[in-house]
């Protein structure tokens, strides 16, 4: 994943009284530091619908997938190894 691949991550929890009516963020973890332990109860049934390898614009791998019960999506663009 580029400069990211090796990063680590950290973040905190945002307390479900900071989010408006209109959010469609379900916070229903204890807020709290993020680890690598923490598993999102709301991401964490990722699914992938396309992972092939293109040629245009230039040679990449892509994935394209989201997560169950959402309405959230992704797209990764990997270049070649040798990149």
């Amino acid at each position: 994943m580029g400069f990211l691949g090796k990063a680590k991550l950290k973040g905190e929890r945002i307390d479900p009284s900071a989010l408006n009516a209109n959010s469609r963020t379900h916070q229903t973890a204890p807020v709290g530091p993020v680890t690598a332990d923490s598993i999102d109860p709301q991401f964490n049934d990722p699914y992938i619908e396309v992972n092939e390898l293109r040629m245009h614009p230039v040679p990449h791998r892509y994935v394209h997938g989201g997560f169950k019960a959402t309405d959230a999506r992704f797209s990764f663009y990997f270049p070649p190894k040798e990149q």
